[in-house]
């Protein structure tokens, strides 16, 4: 390797390993889902079918309906579900389907059932 190389090699290790790290922090702190109420459950469950429709008109109405119903709403609540319009609007429909899929995967999972006898 030619020495005006490797201060491009040793950049190009920095930035990959930085990259790395920023991942793994995002993974282990900003991916956990909020506990979401029933108001939260209802516009999860219309969001979901917007994504995956990936329908502009409803993704439109739904950020009008969160911002109503912000009140009702945890600031995590609203945070987590006003990011998954964030990445609809964005055009990456995907991501965002897989995002509302997991807040409400999260959510029942979280749901005590009761004993049977």
């Amino acid at each position: 390797m030619a020495s005006s190389e490797k201060p491009i090699a040793i950049w190009i290790g920095a930035v990959l390993g930085f990259l790395a790290v920023a991942t793994l922090a995002w993974w282990l702190l900003g991916s956990s889902s909020p506990e979401v109420g029933k108001r939260g459950s209802e516009i999860s469950l219309a969001l979901l079918g917007a994504c995956k429709l990936q329908d502009e008109q409803r993704l439109a109405t739904l950020a009008n309906t969160l911002e109503e119903s912000s009140a009702e709403l945890s600031e995590a609540e609203y945070t987590a579900l006003s990011n998954v319009i964030q990445l609809a609007q964005s055009g990456d429909w995907s991501a965002a389907t897989r995002r509302i899929q997991t807040i409400m995967a999260d959510q029942a999972q979280a749901v005590e059932l009761p004993e049977l006898d």
